[in-house]
């Protein structure tokens, strides 16, 4: 499978190799499968490479995508999945807000 990402000029073909790589997406380790230029030594782990270009959070009131050009809002992209609320064993009177 092959994708063309915002992120990469050339195109990214999924490839599965059982070695670690450093996502260039959200900059942290991955293992396994990923999509990856070659002559480019450019890796984005699947999430990243098919995230949406612009999202909801319940952290920032406008859409974004790692950056809000309108204020300059920073957000990483696994942040973006954290929940609102949670509710914790030790804590089990109401959810938690995690803003």
């Amino acid at each position: 499978k092959t994708i063309q990402h915002f992120t990469h000029f050339h195109p990214l073909t999924k490839v599965s190799a059982n070695t670690e790589f450093l996502c260039d997406g959200c900059r942290t380790l991955g293992f396994g499968t990923r999509y990856r230029c070659k002559p480019c030594d450019f890796d984005l782990h699947d999430h990243c490479a098919n995230s949406p270009l612009e999202i909801s959070s319940f952290m920032h009131q406008y859409g974004l995508f790692y950056r809000c050009k309108l204020c300059e809002f920073y957000v990483h992209t696994f942040c973006t999945q954290l929940l609102e609320y949670v509710r914790h064993v030790m804590h089990t009177d109401h959810p938690l807000r995690l803003q």
